[in-house]
């Protein structure tokens, strides 16, 4: 690493550029640097440290102040929470935002970026990653923090208001979610999970939350959105969002309640999910497969557009599947169902469950999907 620091420093000064290193090559889970040895950052190679985590000033004064140790040209890199799936997390943008420039600002660190990445599949809408834009070009000319003021911000430069964005974060922060976890994912894993293997059917028991109610109140509010919108891609975005959540409303439960009336020999009930929820949700995901195709060729070329097509063709194919597993069942053509015979392991057993988590995070979509492996 230290060769090729100096060489990259040699032949970035021959043409003119200035390079600068993640601080993760020294510091964290990449650094294989043992700590008795002290790393040497050539000169002029900028030190970027990246960190969008932690909701504490303190944190981010302690990482600056070991960068500084190294080199003097440290700069930083925060986040616009944008790639944990589908949902935007807006106010862990907000909260880790709001303590990490207090830190740099407190360490002289006049050299800061908003970084806004696109993991497991670009899912969030691009646009999306404007509520971080703009805050960090807020905090760049206001040395204090006012909501207020921020809104008329974001009015002004976005043309929607703070409720409207923060609403987009709901989906995964609704009321009753335990504790100030702004990065859990429940619209993720209970979008993609299986419905006849899902691996979350304990964090569906603890929901205590209505979620019936959630879902149905943000549809009609996202519906209200694109109503109220000249913009046209923020248009595309609310319908979207609107038709997410009434997919959401149709599956949060149904891998639960597929298995509660299987484990009761309820074939009535089986036959009743198959009329009132799988076949309403194979028609309204495919309208929001068909959504989130049509925004992202508003913000992107076609590149990648195809990863999210297999994933929605996938949850397709599956609800297909257990119409046809379960109606055999019920017709008596099959006397059991593999995948309902086996008990379900914690896919989060790491999780504290003496505080009953009602949502945890989980946003690999592969991982979701199956607890097989999708590849060797």
């Amino acid at each position: 690493m230290q060769d090729h620091l100096t060489f990259m420093k040699t032949l970035c000064t021959a043409y003119g550029f200035k390079p600068i290193v993640w601080d993760d090559m020294f510091f964290g889970r990449y650094s294989n640097n043992k700590e008795d040895v002290e790393p040497v950052i050539p000169n002029q190679v900028g030190l970027m440290y990246w960190d969008y985590y932690s909701c504490l000033t303190n944190h981010y004064r302690d990482h600056l102040q070991a960068c500084r140790a190294l080199t003097k040209k440290t700069m930083f890199a925060g986040g616009a929470w944008r790639w944990t799936g589908y949902i935007p997390h807006h106010k862990k943008t907000l909260q880790a935002t709001l303590a990490a420039i207090e830190a740099c600002r407190k360490e002289k660190v006049k050299e800061v970026i908003v970084t806004s990445w696109g993991d497991d599949g670009n899912e969030s809408p691009l646009y999306t990653c404007m509520f971080g834009l703009v805050l960090f070009a807020y905090l760049d000319c206001h040395i204090k923090y006012q909501e207020e003021e921020f809104a008329q911000y974001l009015k002004l430069y976005t043309g929607m208001g703070l409720d409207e964005w923060m609403r987009q974060g709901e989906p995964d922060l609704f009321e009753g979610t335990t504790g100030n976890n702004y990065d859990i994912t429940p619209s993720k894993y209970l979008l993609y999970q299986d419905p006849l293997g899902s691996k979350f059917l304990y964090y569906i028991r603890t929901l205590t939350t209505d979620m019936n109610a959630v879902y149905k109140k943000l549809e009609q509010a996202f519906i209200e959105d694109a109503a109220n919108t000249a913009n046209p891609l923020q248009r595309s975005i609310a319908e979207f969002y609107a038709l997410m959540m009434k997919t959401l409303y149709y599956k949060w439960r149904l891998p639960l309640d597929i298995w509660e009336a299987y484990k009761g020999t309820d074939k009535k009930a089986l036959q009743a999910l198959i009329e009132n929820k799988i076949k309403p949700l194979k028609t309204v995901l495919a309208e929001t497969a068909k959504a989130r195709r049509r925004v992202w060729t508003e913000e992107c070329r076609g590149f990648g557009s195809e990863v999210l097509d297999h994933r929605f063709g996938a949850m397709l194919i599956r609800l297909e599947v257990t119409q046809e597993v379960l109606t055999d069942y019920i017709q008596g053509k099959i006397t059991q169902i593999d995948e309902l015979e086996e008990e379900r392991l914690d896919p989060c057993p790491e999780s504290d469950k003496m505080l009953e988590p009602q949502a945890v995070r989980y946003n690999r979509a592969l991982r979701i999907m199956t607890a097989c492996r999708e590849t060797w």
